[in-house]
């Protein structure tokens, strides 16, 4: 996973910009690839509510993650 943006302003928005790949260790092939950016606003202007934002979009990520990776054939 590489995230390129993971910022935003308490008590506004909040940004989550990341790409990601699957590779298989062994061979080293490529299996799935995927880039997303999610927006979501946070629900107030203290750190905890700011941390609450960041911690959906990384939920929301992973959950991207999962759903494109369910559709992998499994290697042997």
């Amino acid at each position: 996973v590489e995230i390129y943006t993971l910022d935003g302003v308490r008590g506004g928005t909040v940004t989550l910009s990341a790409a990601w790949s699957l590779i298989d260790d062994r061979s080293g092939r490529v299996l799935e690839t995927g880039q997303v950016l999610h927006r979501t606003e946070s629900g107030g202007e203290d750190m905890a509510a700011y941390v609450d934002a960041i911690s959906d979009l990384l939920g929301r990520l992973g959950d991207d993650m999962a759903r494109r990776l369910a559709d992998v054939p499994a290697t042997s």
